[in-house]
């Protein structure tokens, strides 16, 4: 590849990796054992795809601290260098990059992980090929600068006491500690048992649910994204459905907005107020599917009606506000996060839905 991509990476030399973590122990020969394996990648990136890569350390001959670092084209990308990776059986890294494409850019980009252990440094490398697209493509498409503008809720969060942090929602695969205090943002949970936090240095792991302090803070912006926005954003964000039709819910601004169309090309349709999970119970972002339906919830002294479920497994749904069983409403929020996950919607909105949107629609959450 004649050209190499220069935009969204640092020119930050790799000399912290190269002096070592002060662990003896390993010998070059034992670094040679070790080796590493990049999955996920992409028989070719498209225009606005996210590259979500893993890679797997195997062969390790002992546990110790290590140095990581991704790197694109031999260049370290900034956000995601770590000081203290444990090197263990079953260890691994998730890396996730926004490739900038632009008229005139290479085919495609190398991207590699580092360790380095005692000054020692080992590298793997795989080959990204990137879609190519016609000058007219990148001239057609909404400025890159809408991502400044549409960001996700991450909540602030501490915990009240010293404690491991894992790799898994189970916490049964600890990767190393962090101090009581210590600033995090919360992203998700698991049944109240463990959470998922991202940490200083753009990493995630999961801790107990019970130590984490989370803040109490509404981050709601009363003010909605414009049209030209929500459509710039869901087209470069390459969204796609299986289905005409899309949903995206936006915890920040408090709205479901469903577009019609087909990928690169959604146009916004409609706009719906909505609450959605409430901070010690947040709807996570991600990419879902709306799979089944239940016409009712009930619970004792209250209900909820018209369920669209979108994630089956953990019992995420669009729904309606809560009823008592006399038919009186009983919580009517809209507008401000207050839910256990689910994202209430007023009945006239949920009805639209219910009608319109078939199974199989992508649901993001961002």
């Amino acid at each position: 590849m004649k050209k190499t991509i220069t935009r969204a990476v640092t020119l930050t030399l790799l000399v912290t990796m190269l002096v070592g973590t002060g662990v003896s122990a390993y010998s070059p020969d034992d670094i040679e054992e070790v080796t590493i394996k990049i999955i996920n990648v992409p028989e070719k990136l498209e225009y606005g795809q996210t590259l979500s890569l893993r890679a797997y350390i195997e062969n390790i001959p002992y546990e110790a601290i290590a140095s990581t670092q991704w790197v694109m084209d031999g260049a370290p990308i900034e956000g995601w260098y770590n000081s203290s990776f444990l090197l263990r059986k079953g260890a691994s890294s998730d890396f996730e990059f926004q490739v900038p494409f632009y008229h005139g850019m290479p085919d495609g980009a190398s991207f590699g992980f580092d360790f380095a252990v005692n000054g020692i440094l080992k590298r793997t490398e795989v080959y990204v090929p990137f879609q190519e697209y016609p000058a007219q493509f990148y001239l057609s498409q909404p400025s890159e600068d809408v991502f400044n503008r549409v960001t996700p809720v991450l909540i602030d969060a501490s915990p009240t006491s010293a404690t491991k942090i894992y790799s898994d929602r189970h916490l049964t695969k600890p990767i190393g500690t962090i101090e009581a205090g210590v600033g995090v943002k919360y992203i998700d949970q698991y049944v109240r048992s463990s959470a998922l936090i991202q940490l200083a240095n753009g990493s995630r792991a999961w801790v107990p649910y019970k130590i984490l302090k989370i803040s109490a803070t509404n981050y709601t912006v009363n003010t909605d994204h414009s049209k030209d926005d929500k459509e710039g954003f869901v087209n470069l964000k390459g969204f796609s459905s299986s289905t005409p039709y899309l949903v995206w819910i936006n915890p920040q601004r408090q709205k479901v907005n469903v577009f019609l169309g087909s990928k690169n090309g959604w146009g916004l349709i409609k706009e719906f107020p909505c609450a959605t999970g409430a901070n010690p119970t947040p709807t996570p972002v991600g990419s879902y599917k709306y799979t089944a339906t239940s016409p009712r919830w009930s619970f004792d002294g209250y209900y909820v009606k018209n369920i669209m479920y979108f994630e089956v497994n953990r019992g995420f749904a669009f729904h309606t506000r809560i009823y008592a069983n006399n038919g009186r409403l009983l919580d009517g929020t809209i507008g401000t996060p207050a839910s256990n996950g689910c994202v209430r919607m007023l009945d006239e909105d949920i009805a639209w839905m219910m009608y319109y949107v078939p199974f199989g629609t992508t649901v993001e959450v961002f």
